[in-house]
């Protein structure tokens, strides 16, 4: 038992960056990194087997559109561009995603069956077609809150119109507070979107 709590004790003060082969753990967000070349970029990821004992998704979670890191050639910005498949899949525990307007790319299945996840926040205002897949199993009062003005453009995109009626649009004065939020968990459920940044095109 105390070494159980050793053990998880050790994993809180690494989890502000940890890294393994072309992947990185940086504020509660598992990344793959794409590319570190001149535009580095990131991809969110599932959490590998090996880490999977002792850490999960969970609670409120804001993805940053970037993040700062240093793999090896000195310290870059890492764009966040995509959300792997299968990358929250499952995590009965995740109640909100933010999502930032820098992903372009969402894998299938990738929130599937997050039976507790009833708020998703998409910070891009024309929507990116998806897997049917992508948002299966959700609760049925799951909420799809979107910039002002593009509710009918989610509606009628795949993927995003499994939401139906509960797709809500919030005015960008809401989502302003703060464009380059690091990423992690945010404060009370259900909102939090002084934290969210601004909707970009």
């Amino acid at each position: 038992m105390k070494q159980k709590k050793l053990l998880l004790s050790i994993l809180t003060m690494l989890l502000p960056v940890m890294a393994s082969a072309d992947s990185i753990l940086k504020d509660g967000i598992y990344y793959s990194i794409i590319s570190s070349g001149d535009n580095p970029e990131a991809e969110v990821a599932v959490i590998p087997e090996e880490w999977a004992a002792n850490y999960n998704y969970s609670g409120h979670i804001v993805i940053p559109e970037s993040f700062m890191f240093d793999y090896g050639d000195g310290m870059k910005e890492y764009k966040v561009t995509s959300i792997a498949e299968n990358a929250f899949k499952d995590r009965d525990y995740l109640y909100s995603i933010t999502i930032p307007a820098s992903v372009g790319s969402i894998g299938p299945k990738a929130f599937y069956g997050c039976s507790r996840l009833e708020s998703v926040v998409s910070l891009r205002e024309f929507p990116i077609v998806l897997s049917t897949d992508v948002f299966s199993g959700l609760p049925a009062n799951a909420t799809l809150y979107v910039a002002e003005g593009y509710k009918n453009a989610y509606r009628q995109t795949t993927g995003w119109s499994s939401f139906g009626e509960n797709i809500t649009e919030i005015d960008n004065s809401t989502l302003v507070a703060e464009k380059n939020w690091t990423g992690g968990f945010t404060g009370e459920y259900p909102f939090y979107l002084s934290c969210y940044g601004e909707v970009q095109r």
